[in-house]
């Protein structure tokens, strides 16, 4: 399992190779039942932290770790935004960089929306 927050921006490279090595399968997440447009909710994947947004219809799945020193981001309704507690740093909906150190939009991961549920493809 990763250590968030000690591992650098490298280490969502090393996030990304662990998720990538896991068995080929879409994989639920969410279901849209539990995400209406403009929320966000915590989930996992492969043993790491995501979170799966809906922007106006447009879901994301994103690895919940922050580009700058990958530490566990989090939803804040209050701020209608993602924020790292490491940095103060905000993302949008989709993973895009509002404000803070990170060198990177959150990575996002292939999904797929069916019948109601959020899968993440493999």
């Amino acid at each position: 399992m990763l250590l968030a927050g000690a591992m650098g921006a490298g280490g969502i490279l090393g996030a990304w190779d662990e998720l990538s090595a896991a068995p080929r399968r879409d994989v639920p997440v969410a279901t849209m039942e539990e995400l209406p447009p403009g929320t966000v909710v915590s989930s996992e994947y492969a043993g790491q932290p995501i979170l799966v947004s809906n922007d106006e219809g447009e879901v994301t799945v994103m690895l919940a770790l922050c580009t700058h020193e990958a530490c566990q981001v989090e939803w804040s309704p209050g701020q209608a935004a993602m924020v790292c507690p490491c940095h103060d740093a905000r993302f949008d909906l989709r993973g895009a960089v509002l404000s803070g150190p990170p060198p990177s939009p959150l990575l996002v991961l292939p999904s797929r929306v069916a019948e109601g549920t959020v899968y993440v493809v493999e």
